[in-house]
This record gives C-alpha cells, structure tokens and sequence, in this order.
C-alpha cells in the first residue's frame, strides 16, 4: 500500500496572543495543502478583533478549500497555475473588502490586505505547486522555492545595526524608523545606518529612505511594490512561482511561511528542534538569522506555519 502522510504545525508569534495569529495552514489529504501567512499590521487597525493580514489569510484559506473540492467534483483547476491561484486569492480578499465597506480604501496600497501563499496539489499523478511572495515550497532535498524582496535583508541589517549602536533601543523605536524609513528616524538609527548606505546603492537605499510603510504604500510598476494577493490584484505577477514533479519521483514535500529561518528535514520535530537553534544562536535575531523582528517572550520572532508530506511506500 502507498500513500502520503500528512504532518502539519501552526504556532503564533507569541503564545500569550493566539488569536493574534496572521499564518493559516490548509491540510486536505491525500492531494492538497497550503501554508497562507498574512502581511504583519502596521495599521494597528481590527474589523472585528482580527488584522487585515489575519483575515486575509482566512479568507484565503476558505476560497482554497472550496475550490478543491470544486475541483475534486470535476470543476476547473484554479491551482493549475500561480496566475489563476493569485487570481482565486484576490477574489477571496475583494470579498472581504466587501464585507467591511472597504472597497474604495482598497484602491490605496498602503491600505490593502495582504497576503503570500504557497499551494501543492496532487492530480494524474503530477504534484504541482503554486504561489505567490515569500511562502516556500521545497521538493525532497531541493532548494526552497519562493519569491521575496530583495529589499527586506536591507531592513533586516539596519535593525541589527541599530541594536549594534544602541543596545538598550527598545523594539518599539526600531519598529518606528524601520516603517518611516530615513526621514522618520532618530539621530541614532541615522547613524545606525550610514555604513549600510555605501553598500546598498540602487534600490536598498530607495527602501530605507521610503520605509517599509513607504513599501507598502508604492504603486504598481514601482520597484519597491511587491506582488502578493491583496484584493486587487494589479501588482503583477513578478513574484508569482510555479512549479511541477511527478509524483511517482517525489519522496517528499514541505511548505512554509517565512517565520520558519532554519529549514529542516521530514518530520515536525526536526522542525521544532531547527527553530529552538534559531532562538539559541541568535536570540535577538541581528546575527545569523537576523530578521525584521525580534522574538517575544515565546521565542518567535513571527507566526509559524508548516506543511510536511511524505510519501508512504
């Protein structure tokens, strides 16, 4: 007998906030799941208790789990390509727009509802996966497949550059300068990030003087932009990936959100050992997996969420 096993794990940011969680998971054996990691709030905005990042991610979750089972049925396959994955994203992200009276304040990008993705679907014997941003997928021992901004280890040095310069900078005052960019920080975060500066010309320096809030707030076609489903869907599909193997040459796969800084191998508890390394390396994450964020009391920097399949024979 053959088969696939299905392991999954979700953890949030912080243990104390659960509901805080902006990561889902979609586990529907024996032929799909999806890891669906909701951008982080800057807003500091809720409809009805949840983040825009939190409730895209659910409403993302919901449209995937109805489409394959459309697609079980004998319908279309909106997972046969990462264009109409994004497409069936955006759709679930309009809807929520919809729903909160927020369809004119989505035209705005820096008010819109984020959300990256990766899809793995099994069908006549091909498994093919999907996605949109930072989410990954790995095939067997492969090299993660995902597609970031070549912008946030720019963000990432200077937080650890301003806690270099100033130990006892409190996360908040980083967060503060990394969202307002050049312009909004204080004496020390400017000098924080002078050697950085003379590094990173192009680009890097085009993000650091807009911020992250400046990224989430540029338009279509502009470099700093980023495409993610966000309701909208005119971000293009740049950071759209796709990808297929037979099934019958695929021993395993793993999907995860971008929370997850040492990939591991076939088992959840690889997965938890790898991330308790993490945290013992660099437990304030500026060194080897230095990040945006620092942990919380919890030991994660950021919401976790993690899809293991193997292949029983």
């Amino acid at each position: 007998m053959t088969g696939w096993i299905f392991e999954s794990l979700l953890l949030p940011k912080d243990d104390a906030a659960p509901a805080a969680c902006e990561d889902r998971i979609l586990v529907l054996p024996p032929d799909f799941a999806a890891v669906i990691d909701g951008a982080t709030d800057i807003t500091g905005q809720r409809f009805d208790g949840q983040t825009g990042g939190a409730l895209a991610a659910e409403a993302i979750s919901a449209a995937f789990a109805q489409a394959w089972s459309h697609t079980r049925q004998g319908g279309a396959d909106p997972f046969a390509s990462a264009e109409k994955a994004l497409a069936l994203a955006d759709h679930a992200i309009a809807a929520v727009y919809h729903r909160f009276g927020l369809t004119e304040a989505a035209q705005d990008p820096a008010r819109r509802f984020r959300a990256a993705f990766a899809v793995v679907s099994l069908r006549d014997g091909v498994w093919r996966g999907v996605g949109a941003g930072d989410c990954a997928l790995r095939i067997d021992d492969g090299r993660p497949i995902l597609r970031d901004h070549p912008a946030e280890p720019v963000f990432a040095a200077w937080r650890a550059a301003m806690i270099a310069e100033d130990p006892q900078k409190s996360e908040a005052d980083i967060r503060t300068a990394l969202l307002g960019g050049l312009a909004q920080a204080d004496a020390a975060a400017r000098r924080a990030v002078a050697p950085i500066l003379t590094k990173v010309p192009g680009l890097g320096e085009l993000a650091l003087q807009a911020g992250l809030a400046g990224m989430r707030a540029a338009p279509p076609g502009d470099p700093l932009s980023f495409g993610v489903a966000d309701g909208v869907g005119d971000m293009g599909h740049g950071f759209c990936w796709q990808v297929e193997a037979m099934a019958d040459s695929v021993a395993a796969l793993a999907l995860w959100t971008d929370g997850w800084l040492l990939p591991a191998g076939q088992h959840v508890d690889g997965w938890i050992k790898a991330a308790m390394t993490v945290h013992l390396e660099d437990p304030q994450r500026t060194r080897r997996f230095s990040c945006l964020k620092g942990p919380t009391a919890s030991g994660r920097h950021d919401d976790m969420g993690l899809v293991l399949i193997n292949h029983c024979r």
